[in-house]
Parts: structure tokens; C-alpha cells; sequence
């Protein structure tokens, strides 16, 4: 089973391999908006949106650190400091 997208992927922090290509998550949300009301899924609430909503926040975050990076700005690390 497969299904064309009806609109581009917001995955723009790399390059898709072609123009009908979604991401995992933004695919599952499309195919929750396909069968989701033959299996008794309420499309109406927009719970599945959330899928999407953290997804682009995501892309989001991805890109500020890829400006980031190429503005020389360095962020604090979230990892240890190893001890020599």
C-alpha cells in the first residue's frame, strides 16, 4: 500500500530523495488521516496532530543549531566534561 503526498515534507534539514518523499513521522500522521476513520479513529479531536506539532518543532531546533554552527556560535555542551 502506498499513497502520494498531498503536500511537500517539512523534513528540510536534509534532502529527500525525491519530491513525494515524507518523513516516518509525517507519514504515519498521513496515513492516521487515510484509515483512521475505518478504525473508528476521531480525526475530529486532532490528536495525531501532536505527531506533526513535535515534528516541526524538531526541524525547528535542528536548523536554529545548523545557524548556529555556521555563525560560530558555541553552545554550552549537554555532555560531561571528560577529567584528564
Amino acid at each position: 500500500i502506498f499513497f502520494k503526498p498531498p503536500t511537500l515534507s517539512n523534513f528540510r534539514v536534509r534532502k529527500q530523495p525525491n519530491k513525494d518523499c515524507y518523513s516516518t513521522i509525517e507519514a504515519i500522521h498521513h496515513a492516521i488521516q487515510l484509515v483512521g476513520p475505518s478504525q473508528d479513529f476521531d480525526l475530529k479531536k486532532g490528536e495525531h496532530n501532536q505527531l506533526l506539532f513535535v515534528f516541526n518543532h524538531m526541524v525547528e531546533k535542528q536548523l536554529q543549531f545548523i545557524r548556529e554552527s555556521k555563525r560560530g556560535i558555541r553552545l554550552p555542551s549537554y555532555r560531561k566534561q571528560k577529567s584528564i
